[in-house]
């Protein structure tokens, strides 16, 4: 009778108490290519996202910090699936697609920006008492430097009735462009309405 003992292919042999025994290798379950087309497209996205959410998280953990995951995952929730355009590996973010706030509250009527010397002024009508639009509803303004990779915000840029509001940015932005977007919190900033994107300015 031949014995072997070792592995011989999927087959290992080895002896237990004097028998001589076989037993089949299992087959591994593991991908053979953990990194396919789709799995770099997927990855390269996600990080795009992360990195443009880890810019801009002081301003959405308050209009996200209510939302039943945590603030970043909400926000990267609400808009993974619609704002990343381009081509592998070339992605960009589309700012003019991305919400940075979520919410119920009425937005003003035509807001719109300008940037006038190193202050960007934003403006709109007011429709105080009309749906939940409260006179005392405060803006939110939202400004981001791709080129500086870094932002500004305010949560107090000026009430409903007001209808106007402004904010400083910094000299060292001179000669670049900055995304803009606006939302709108009650006085007590627990109830947050959706973001309107206002464009891309040059300083």
């Amino acid at each position: 009778m031949h014995t072997f003992s070792g592995k011989l292919g999927s087959t290992v042999g080895y002896q237990k108490f004097g028998d001589n025994l076989e037993r089949i290798l299992g087959k591994s379950f593991s991908p053979k290519n953990p990194k396919t087309q789709k799995q770099l497209m997927a990855r390269a996205k996600f990080t795009l996202l992360n990195n443009f959410l880890n810019k801009i998280n002081g301003f959405i953990e308050k209009p996200f910090r209510s939302s039943t995951m945590p603030a970043r995952s909400a926000c990267y929730s609400l808009n993974h699936a619609d704002t990343v355009g381009g081509t592998y590996p070339n992605y960009e973010v589309l700012y003019n697609k991305f919400r940075v706030s979520k919410g119920s509250i009425l937005l003003p009527y035509s807001p719109s920006a300008v940037v006038d010397s190193q202050s960007l002024n934003i403006s709109w009508t007011d429709n105080s008492g009309i749906d939940n639009a409260n006179a005392d509803d405060q803006a939110m303004i939202l400004v981001f430097n791709s080129a500086k990779g870094s932002t500004v915000y305010t949560f107090t840029g000026g009430t409903r009735e007001n209808r106007q509001g402004s904010i400083t940015l910094p000299t060292a932005w001179s000669g670049d462009s900055v995304d803009v977007w606006m939302a709108m919190s009650n006085a007590n900033q627990n109830k947050f309405s959706e973001s309107v994107y206002l464009g891309n300015f040059s300083i």
